[in-house]
């Protein structure tokens, strides 16, 4: 079965990232395949890791990930993610 992920990083998103994570899942809804919605916290300061939760809540194929040392921890999350069987990175 065919999968995509979605990875969105972020920093101080909290007022832009609601309609981004609408659009996205509106957009795996409608496909045949099975999608996740990561989004990376890269360190925020604002409200943008407590949104993406209140969202996973209602969004069961959606999570967040968050970096605590920006460049080394995204760097080792995207090894790790091509990594994973069965996926195909572009």
């Amino acid at each position: 079965m065919n999968s995509l992920s979605i990875v969105i990083p972020a920093f101080n998103e909290e007022m832009r990232l609601l309609n981004t994570l609408s659009a996205v899942a509106d957009y795996s809804q409608e496909q045949s395949y099975a999608t996740e919605i990561l989004v990376v916290d890269d360190g925020s300061t604002d409200g943008t890791a407590e949104l993406v939760r209140r969202y996973a809540g209602r969004c069961p194929q959606s999570g967040l990930y968050r970096t605590a040392e920006t460049a080394a921890r995204v760097t080792v999350f995207v090894a790790e993610c091509r990594n994973l069987p069965g996926r195909s990175s572009f």
